[in-house]
Parts: structure tokens; C-alpha cells; sequence
């Protein structure tokens, strides 16, 4: 009997890299995220052979472990005892003719936190909670996602409060009962369901970025990278960029160059940016009394890792975040200055 416990199990074809054209389309594709302690019993009754590929993590099956890369076959009326020892993906596909070597090492996570309570919006008399205000034809946190989604492999995942709950395909909503000290505490919140050397992108909940190839992007990080445009507001994060547009230094609500963080950040290894907010909690290094993702940069560059930026024009960076950006922005939508 499948454990309650099991998340995101995805039937139907897998977006991405791995594309539908390598075969038939009416084979099925299963694509299931498995976290630590995750258990299942099955017996397979169809009389139909299964491959599982293993994408990161550590996975016990009848006793026998399966990492990175291994291929196993079920046999018709096989049981299985299964068992997740470290965060990892199963892909199970149902004809041999289905080159599961075309299946990527690692899947994309691509975090929004949104676990804010809004207050400003709540002071200036909204009812709806702001990731669900209306922004064109959908609410505010689906706009956000259809901006950043990928081309590659990937799961989101959102963190928002209990009382917000949004709906999303292809992801997880992780409800928090408590408010956090800032973005990074919020995040360190979904480190028990990110494999550690899966790639990792995080992204604010109330921007949009027009017309970003979110895919161009990751595809031209180096170690990270971050989204920047050209700005002089200290209500934003800044980063000093030096030679082939590395990052030297980022600095929270301040002022540092006119290089101002656009709110995108990605890692190609989630531990980077996990060990680097637990490194910049132990110096206790808040700005306003909280922990701000920005700043993480600062400690992953002193781990001797490479930060590159990805500059857009400032027209396409649209806030959303206040109740006077928000009306601002809905009203270049219905004067058509501004498209989705």
C-alpha cells in the first residue's frame, strides 16, 4: 500500500528534456520526487516489464541500495519494499524501447517563498491575499510561475502561509503554521526535500520579469548567477560586479553600485546556497532584524565559488510587491504599455 507520506507523483509525459519524440506516445511515464524516510510496499500484477531509473539520492529496494544513474527492471507480479535514504527521483517507464539514459542526473527545484503576510496590502483594505490578487487573467503567484518556468526538468515548489494556499501543476505547496525571520529561514523550511546536489533556482513571489528566458539564464551560470538591471533605489539588494561580470560583494538595502538584484537566483548546486545561509546565520548577519537571500551570495563567494550576473533591461523588471506597485502595474496592463 502506497505511503500517504509519497509526494508529487507525476503521470504523463515528463516536460523537458526528456522528450516525448524518443517514443511512442502512448507509453506511460511516471516521474515521482521521494523524500528521506518515504516507504512503499508494492506487488505488481500487470504482465508488463518496468525500468526505474534513479536521478540523486540514495534508494533501498528489496534490500539491495540504488543510486545516481542505476537502472532497475521490475518483473511482472514483483513485490518491492522500497525505501528513500536520501531525497532522489524515480522514473519508471513501461517499454524497453524508452531510453531512460536520456533522463536527467538531477531535476531543477525551483523555490518561491511567499510567506509574508502581506501587511501593507492588508493595511490598504485588501481582502485576498496578495498571491492571489488578480494580475491580468490569473492570480499573482501562477503569473510568477509561467514567468520563471524552464524549459528543463523541474518541480516547484512554494512556501506560503497556511491561510494561502494556491494551485499550481507540476509542485508542491509547503503551508507554514509560523512566520519566519526573513526569506532565507523561510527556505531552510524545504531543505529536507531538496537533494543537495540538485540545481536550485529561488525567485520573489511578487515580480515579474517580461520577457526573461529563465532557460537562457541558467543555462549561462557559473557556479550561481543572479538576475540584475540598473537601479538606485535603496529598497532593493545591489551587487558589486568586477571582471567578466562576477559578483565581489552584494549588499542588502544599500546602495553599492547601480547593478540592483532582480529578485532570480540560482544555484547549480542547491548546497551552496544551503551552507551559505547557515554560515551567514552563525555570524547573525541581519539587515532591518531579518535574513535575506540576497546577502548568501557574500558567504558562497568566500567558499571560493564563482557568482555571475544576468543584467535585463530595467523596463522589464516590473515590482508588484506594494499596493501602489501593484495599481501601478495594473494600470499599464488596461493602457497596453505592458504586456504578459
Amino acid at each position: 500500500m502506497k505511503n500517504d507520506n509519497l509526494k508529487n507523483y507525476t503521470r504523463g509525459w515528463i516536460l523537458g528534456r526528456f522528450e516525448p519524440s524518443l517514443a511512442k506516445t502512448d507509453f506511460e511515464v511516471g516521474l515521482r520526487w521521494n523524500e528521506k524516510g518515504d516507504t512503499e510496499g508494492r506487488h505488481y500484477h500487470k504482465e508488463v516489464t518496468e525500468y526505474v531509473t534513479f536521478a540523486g539520492g540514495v534508494h533501498s529496494l528489496n534490500n539491495t541500495i540504488y543510486q545516481d544513474g542505476d537502472v532497475l527492471t521490475i518483473h511482472p507480479y514483483m513485490s518491492t519494499d522500497y525505501m528513500c535514504l536520501e531525497p532522489g527521483y524515480c522514473l519508471t517507464v513501461k517499454d524497453k524501447s524508452i531510453p531512460t539514459d536520456k533522463f536527467p542526473g538531477s531535476i531543477l527545484n525551483v523555490v518561491v517563498p511567499m510567506a509574508g503576510r502581506g501587511r501593507r496590502f492588508q493595511e490598504a483594505g485588501y481582502k485576498v491575499p496578495k498571491a492571489l490578487l488578480n494580475v491580468g487573467n490569473k492570480p499573482m503567484i501562477n503569473q510568477v510561475v509561467d514567468n520563471i518556468t524552464p524549459k528543463e526538468v523541474h518541480r516547484f515548489l512554494l512556501i506560503s502561509r497556511a491561510d494561502v494556499r494556491p494551485r499550481i501543476k507540476n509542485g508542491q505547496v509547503i503551508c507554514l503554521n509560523h512566520e519566519t525571520n526573513g526569506a532565507v529561514n523561510t527556505m531552510l523550511e524545504v531543505e529536507n526535500l531538496i537533494g543537495r546536489e540538485d540545481p536550485l533556482l529561488i525567485a520573489n513571489c511578487d515580480q515579474l520579469l517580461l520577457g526573461f528566458d529563465v532557460q537562457d539564464f541558467i543555462d549561462k551560470s557559473a557556479d550561481c548567477s543572479v538576475v540584475v538591471t540598473k537601479h538606485d533605489n535603496p529598497h532593493h539588494s545591489y551587487a558589486k560586479v568586477g571582471k567578466d561580470h562576477l559578483v565581489t560583494e552584494v549588499a542588502e538595502k544599500k546602495v553599492i553600485s547601480d547593478k540592483a538584484i532582480a529578485g532570480v537566483y540560482f544555484y547549480k548546486k542547491a548546497k551552496y546556497f544551503f551552507e551559505g545561509a547557515r554560515q551567514m546565520i552563525d555570524k547573525d548577519l541581519r539587515v532591518n532584524g531579518e535574513f535575506y537571500n540576497s546577502p548568501v551570495f557574500n558567504e558562497i563567494i568566500a567558499n571560493d565559488l564563482t557568482v555571475n550576473t544576468y543584467e535585463i533591461k530595467p523596463e522589464t523588471w516590473q515590482a508588484i510587491g506594494t499596493p501602489e506597485e501593484y495599481k501601478a502595474f495594473l494600470k499599464k496592463l488596461r493602457k497596453g504599455t505592458i504586456e504578459l
